[in-house]
């Protein structure tokens, strides 16, 4: 996951929006609270950088979340 993060700060810092989906896979629908947690520590480990635009909600599968750049 590190290395994914370490792509979203190359894009931030050269002012670009980043956006952040998950998505679950069978089973996986039923412990959503599990990819939220996913989510607040990509949020977490981009702090520095980013604030949250747009705190998405569960769309079907997908759970996704839009940092901009402070």
């Amino acid at each position: 996951m590190e290395t994914k993060v370490n792509l979203g700060r190359k894009f931030l810092s050269e002012g670009c929006k980043l956006k952040v989906t998950l998505m679950f896979r069978g089973r996986e629908l039923s412990r959503t609270d599990l990819g939220l947690e996913v989510l607040n520590r990509v949020i977490e480990m981009l702090s520095d950088l980013a604030e949250v635009e747009k705190q998405g909600n569960l769309e079907g599968r997908r759970q996704t979340i839009v940092l901009t750049g402070k």
